[in-house]
């Protein structure tokens, strides 16, 4: 969870930065286009009315001097008179082709991209003036503009982001020693209560056998002590291996272990609890799948989606377990474990959440015993082995599904 925090702090503040930058970049790029974009045509327009620029002051500076120009004098019979040329070494053929391109054009300004130039035309009495200016310049003013914002703005996302790390540990450090004390607090909790609760269900067990009558208020309410004892100690027991895997994640010593074997030892041990509650299991396990982890702590996954499977679907389903291998997005070897179930579809809305600690999906559940922890033990054992579960459900029923890395592609 803290490291989710973490991830999302980053996150938005990565995102927010990265706006803000991309905002401001993109519009020094547009106003300085702009701005050269309506200096180069006002700089046309000076040309022909004047023949002549002027500065900043208004004094007359040689056109030349300022930018490459091209102004000719169109005649009614097509003929045209260059009054100036800076592209020395532009053809005939080709200036004839770009005079009678602009003297087509409806505006009286436009540009004509393929040649790298801009035109302005002004009607005199007896001729069409044309100038056109060279934009090759203009447009490599700008993309050595774009080319410094997109290196800056990557620079100062790359500090930011490294800044934003240690603002994201400090920010969430409260949180995190609060969620700390939390877990030492369940932990510690959880093994202090089974001490009384062991003496209380001994006790209990020893009234239960000294002879009480079968019938009798006192025999009913040493049963009910027994069978509140025995589901608190159930509680206390998956609250402890929830607290022992959170200590223990960064730890977890992984081996080689035979994942087929496992399953197929848990589903031959829940097939006679399938036929008491007249179910029907069926199983299909690929052989000599093998991954690295810890045996125990698998098992412990596979049991618990059996015992969800049979707690969880209607009298005459069947219960199908598969086990197989296949290749994952990333093209490597997992193995894949899928557990079915006929029963009252979870809602699709749910999906994620019943692998919250202690949630139920409705008070109909809570009749079969449980205390909404199985599903969270298995996700943080399944994420200790660097693997996925997750679970879908239609109109027949609920699917779980596991996905470990064999232990081949794990390294």
């Amino acid at each position: 969870m803290i490291k989710t925090l973490r991830r999302k702090f980053i996150f938005i503040m990565m995102s927010m930065v990265s706006l803000l930058l991309i905002t401001i970049f993109m519009t020094v790029i547009v106003a300085t286009s702009s701005s050269i974009q309506e200096e180069n045509i006002n700089k046309l327009r000076q040309i022909l009315q004047t023949g002549v620029v002027q500065d900043y002051y208004g004094n007359a500076v040689d056109a030349r001097s300022r930018m490459n120009v091209i102004v000719v004098e169109l005649y009614a019979d097509g003929s045209y008179y260059v009054a100036t040329n800076q592209f020395l070494l532009l053809d005939d053929n080709l200036l004839s082709d770009i005079v009678k391109q602009a003297a087509k054009s409806q505006s009286d300004s436009g540009e004509l991209r393929q040649y790298d130039l801009r035109f302005l035309k002004r009607q005199t009495s007896n001729t069409l003036r044309i100038a056109f200016a060279d934009t090759s310049m203009e447009r490599s003013i700008i993309r050595s503009l774009a080319l410094v914002c997109i290196l800056i703005c990557t620079m100062s996302l790359l500090a930011f982001f490294i800044l934003s790390v240690f603002l994201a540990g400090w920010a969430v450090r409260p949180v995190e020693n609060a969620w700390m004390r939390q877990k030492r607090f369940v932990a510690h909790a959880s093994h202090e209560l089974k001490t009384p609760l062991t003496v209380i269900l001994s006790n209990a067990e020893m009234l239960h056998n000294s002879g009480l009558q079968p019938d009798s208020k006192a025999a009913e309410r040493v049963d009910n002590i027994l069978a509140e004892g025995i589901r608190m100690k159930k509680l206390i027991e998956n609250m402890l291996s929830l607290a022992k895997s959170d200590y223990a994640k960064n730890a977890l010593i992984l081996s080689k272990v035979n994942l087929s074997d496992i399953i197929l030892d848990s589903v031959l041990l829940y097939e006679s609890a399938a036929y008491d509650d007249k179910k029907q299991l069926f199983y299909n396990v690929e052989e000599g799948i093998i991954v690295n982890g810890d045996a125990d702590k698998l098992r412990q996954v596979i049991d618990i989606l059996l015992d969800n499977a049979l707690k969880y679907s209607k009298e005459g389903a069947s219960i199908t377990v598969s086990l197989t291998s296949q290749f994952s997005i990333h093209y490597r070897k997992e193995a894949k474990l899928v557990v079915r179930n006929e029963g009252e579809p979870i809602p699709k809305n749910e999906l994620e959440n019943i692998f919250i600690r202690f949630y139920r999906v409705d008070k109909a559940r809570e009749n079969h015993g449980g205390f909404g922890l199985g599903l969270s033990i298995a996700q943080e054992i399944i994420q200790s082995h660097k693997g996925r579960i997750w679970a879908d459900s239609d109109s027949t029923g609920n699917v779980f599904s596991v996905t470990l890395p064999l232990a081949s592609s794990y390294f």
